[in-house]
């Protein structure tokens, strides 16, 4: 997307965003003017607390993010403005901002189509004002044609009243009657939760949820905007929806009809719902609407064009089904991340009501991040995607410092879970080189492990000598850090200071998963000297002895002879422990055990101990150590 610039700028001397491995990132290193005095020979030593707060966070959704203020610390203590960092692992690009921020310059990198994309439009200099003033005549023309799907006629109100939302419950089947019945009036207690048991409306036998039989879908209530107000569907919501549902699809207006897999970790739980296609995962209300944006999107001005398509992106999520509703809170706070499926209720949103917010979202993101006016020169970032197990095309010795957040392990299938973006994008992922512990694609802990070290032993080779690496992780999981620590051992990145990062917002489901863990660790690594890679036998997956850098020689769960014992749960709880008794931690603290966790994880890899642990034990074994005390 070379040609996609703002108006005034200074053109990129290379291509900013590619949809495979970005071949101008040679030149953009060399035309960069960079100081070249050494790096710190201390690591960053200190926990970070960050939160999601920011208008850079918010302008669009991503599966996993680090918050770029946070990122920010590190790229001022390990770098100098000017410098280069790179993100292998750039995801929606948090790297860039924080680089951007810093007066740094950046390269960001991803297997995902969808992931650089989004990279791309955070980071690229738009004038904010033109972006605006087009998004609004955008969505003032669709609205013109379709601002009626959103309006009906009300007994209490005068002419058609638009809604802010409607909300739809799951139908279901009795197992006695096989009488059809919604999940919001049978199954709701007086505090709006979902009971385990409760009597069929139509027979009265006692029911769940999990023994009846998923029949589709009804309309509960609107939502309205002005006056704020709820009101149970009526006969006029009812006609609104038939007339929709006749309406003929308008000639030319496309939209994806990719499949969805019925073998995936993840996605493959939609067909439980018969949604077999990315189309299915819109009512017929919203795709028109989501596809008229798009369609006027792809026509605009070139310059405006990424920037305004990724405000249609922006609102996918929560304008389709996925979206979530939480009937005891009455709110809808979006879908859950990490998964992909249709809730028992979910809230069909004013499309044009997302679109407007999310222009006003990105704007303010884009003055933020330059101080209110675009960038001087508009080649502060060179995104990539391709695979980080393979940065042949960035020269070595060439980068100044690494941040990266890598996959965890199985914690998110990127290329499931993307393919609602990436099916309008028309781009998709190559899950190959994917380093994902996945059962659907046949890959292992030890092929995680692999892939990883091949990422890590790439990184080691393009940083400069005495450059560092920040690796910021998290799992549950004891065999999934054992197998990043011999990743990085492989690599010969040398661990230094280990830490924790609070990005200061419990995620949902750390919230509702009492086994989900809650803190990053930060481990800095360095390339230190200029001694040749130890990166040279090949890896377990080469089919040939001369394919591979890599030189990853044990599996998860295995240590050399002369290596360090790993560490068990009794090690943890040695730690734990101590911890406590220096209050290192706070007795009745909630989120005690995923601290305290992050904090023995950060411990032992700083002993060279392979982690012999999961989350799961380890909580319960910190909840028993807090109990004793409070017996005592």
């Amino acid at each position: 997307m070379a040609e996609h610039e703002s108006a005034g700028l200074k053109p990129a001397p290379t291509n900013p965003h590619t949809w495979a491995a970005n071949s101008g990132i040679a030149d953009f290193i060399r035309q960069a003017d960079r100081p070249d005095s050494g790096y710190p020979n201390e690591p960053f030593s200190a926990d970070v607390k960050a939160g999601k707060g920011t208008s850079f966070y918010r302008a669009h959704t991503y599966h996993t993010k680090v918050p770029p203020q946070g990122i920010e610390k590190f790229i001022a203590h390990y770098t100098q403005p000017g410098q280069i960092v790179m993100d292998p692992f750039c995801g929606s690009g948090m790297t860039g901002i924080a680089a951007i921020r810093q007066g740094r310059r950046a390269i960001l990198s991803d297997i995902s189509p969808a992931a650089t994309f989004f990279a791309h439009n955070h980071c690229r200099a738009v004038d904010a004002d033109a972006f605006l003033r087009a998004g609004k005549q955008l969505l003032n023309k669709v609205q013109q044609q379709y601002g009626w799907l959103y309006a009906t006629q009300r007994r209490e109100a005068s002419g058609e009243v638009p809604f802010e939302k409607m909300l739809w419950s799951r139908t279901l089947g009795c197992p006695e009657c096989g009488g059809e019945y919604s999940l919001w009036e049978a199954a709701l207690d007086d505090n709006r939760k979902v009971r385990e048991q409760y009597p069929c409306p139509r027979c009265n036998a006692t029911i769940t949820k999990k023994a009846s039989r998923r029949v589709g879908w009804k309309p509960i209530r609107v939502d309205y905007i002005r006056p704020k107000t709820e009101a149970a569907i009526d006969d006029a919501d009812l006609e609104l929806i038939e007339r929709i549902e006749q309406l003929p699809w308008p000639g030319g207006l496309w939209y994806p009809t990719d499949p969805i897999p019925r073998k995936a970790d993840e996605i493959g739980r939609l067909h439980h719902d018969d949604i077999t296609t990315i189309d299915g995962l819109f009512t017929r209300r919203a795709l028109l609407c989501v596809a008229a944006l798009w369609r006027e999107a792809s026509r605009a001005d070139k310059s405006l064009r990424p920037s305004l398509q990724f405000a249609v992106t922006g609102v996918m999520q929560r304008a389709s089904r996925l979206n979530k509703f939480i009937p005891s809170l009455n709110i809808s706070p979006g879908p859950i991340l990490g998964t992909m499926y249709i809730p028992g209720f979910y809230p069909e949103m004013n499309v044009f009501r997302l679109f407007e917010r999310k222009l006003n979202a990105i704007a303010k993101a884009h003055r933020d991040l330059r101080n209110g006016t675009p960038a001087s020169r508009n080649n502060e970032c060179c995104i990539s995607t391709q695979s980080a197990t393979d940065l042949s095309n960035v020269p070595d010795d060439s980068i100044d410092y690494v941040f990266t957040d890598p996959p965890f392990g199985s914690n998110i299938q990127y290329s499931e879970l993307n393919l609602l973006w990436e099916s309008w994008l028309k781009q998709y992922t190559n899950a190959q080189a994917e380093a994902v512990v996945s059962k659907t694609q046949q890959k292992s802990v030890g092929d995680y492990a692999d892939l990883m070290a091949r990422a890590f032993c790439e990184i080691r080779r393009v940083l400069k000598p005495g450059g560092w690496m920040t690796l910021v992780f998290h799992n549950s999981a004891g065999e999934v850090w054992a197998a990043i620590q011999q990743g990085l051992e492989a690599a010969g990145l040398h661990v230094g200071a280990i830490h924790t990062f609070d990005k200061a917002h419990d995620t949902f489901k750390m919230v509702t998963a009492p086994g989900a863990v809650g803190f990053d660790v930060v481990v800095n690594c360095r390339k230190t000297g200029d001694e040749a890679s130890p990166c040279q036998a090949p890896f377990a997956g080469d089919e040939a002895a001369d394919t591979g850098r890599g030189g990853f020689q044990t599996r998860p769960g295995e240590h050399a002879p002369d290596a360090a014992p790993p560490a068990d749960l009794d090690a943890a709880r040695e730690f734990v422990r101590r911890c406590i008794a220096t209050n290192t931690t706070t007795q009745g603290d909630a989120s005690s055990p995923r601290r305290l966790h992050a904090r023995a994880i950060a411990h032992f890899i700083a002993q060279k101990r392979s982690i012999a642990f999961d989350y799961r034990e380890f909580r319960l074994m910190v909840l028993d150590e807090l109990t004793g005390i409070s017996d005592e």
